[in-house]
């Protein structure tokens, strides 16, 4: 990250050669790329090696934030290029799945949605004594990368001059902490805290009230997206205000606390000031009725999945 495209684009080149170099797939039984960076390493493997190869798109690759036009272009051809030679192909969510359907018609390809482990039980939050909160306040928490793109530049404008009855926290790390840090300063409503492992998280979200997430949507990839912060957010037993996207409306409208927000300062502190505390103890039957998905039912996809990739690259190569 900072480098120039040129010198990035020559070191993928060097991390291709490196992977050809030193990858050793003799007791390998199946080749799985994990990004379109990787695709044409995982192809060209699985020809040498006559393996079926797995296409696992974590996102709508050719469409990612912060991409050029041309980069776009070139990622698009890569793609279309070899798409075709993937035994299978797994998309995080149906839209992103139809997408793909539509751009690439004939593959074969499901649905894994990137779902977390339900906890067994869930301990006591720790949340608002490391934070030093008040028990009275409502406390409004997003997890993840602290980046451009997440809504959290607008969050924190929409929480300058409120009272200390709302608060909100972010929980994790990235390129972009010191900027809202930096701007968050002074105020006494707006907090960070370090990431936890994921067998924690949850544990530590059911300390807040409600949970965040509102992406900004330029990039047809976060459009399109489905965070597993919103599964966690459930899993907490939070209520959630959402943002924008056909995958986030559709589990906002079966979730039963959920508010909408656009991604703009007046429409989140409009959103974050709606929320009560008898509101909240009013639903907290329905959400605790709530199965959100887990990935102990979600890994069947996953392993059927690999299943067919077997399969059809069992037949390709016979």
């Amino acid at each position: 990250p900072g480098s120039s495209r040129i010198l990035r684009a020559f070191s993928l080149l060097r991390w291709f050669s490196a992977c050809l170099r030193e990858s050793r797939v003799d007791d390998a039984t199946l080749i799985i790329a994990h990004s379109l960076a990787a695709l044409p390493v995982a192809v060209w493997l699985a020809r040498r090696s006559r393996l079926p190869l797995l296409y696992d798109a974590h996102e709508l690759e050719t469409e990612r934030a912060g991409w050029s036009k041309p980069i776009r272009k070139i990622a698009k051809a890569v793609e279309a290029s070899l798409i075709r030679r993937c035994d299978h192909v797994i998309l995080v969510n149906d839209s992103i799945r139809d997408w793909y359907l539509d751009a690439y018609p004939g593959i074969d390809a499901s649905v894994v949605r990137n779902v977390p482990v339900a906890p067994s039980r869930i301990g006591t939050s720790t949340l608002r004594e490391t934070l030093g909160l008040p028990p009275e306040a409502l406390v409004y928490v997003y997890c993840g990368a602290l980046g451009a793109d997440r809504g959290l530049s607008e969050l924190i404008e929409a929480f300058r001059g409120l009272g200390q009855d709302r608060h909100f926290v972010m929980i994790g790390y990235g390129h972009g902490k010191d900027a809202l840090a930096k701007q968050a300063h002074g105020l006494k409503n707006v907090h960070f805290h370090d990431a936890v492992p994921q067998s924690e998280l949850v544990t530590l979200l059911s300390g807040a009230d409600v949970g965040v997430v509102v992406l900004r949507t330029d990039a047809l990839s976060y459009e399109y997206a489905m965070p597993n912060k919103l599964f966690e957010y459930a899993a907490a037993g939070l209520g959630i205000i959402t943002g924008e996207g056909p995958e986030i409306k559709r589990f906002a409208n079966e979730y039963p606390a959920s508010k909408h927000a656009k991604l703009d300062i007046d429409s989140l502190r409009e959103a974050v000031t709606a929320w009560t505390r008898d509101e909240l103890d009013r639903l907290k039957p329905s959400i605790a009725a709530y199965t959100p998905p887990s990935w102990q039912v979600e890994q069947h996809r996953l392993l059927a999945a690999f299943d067919r990739a077997l399969e059809n690259g069992r037949r390709r190569w016979a």
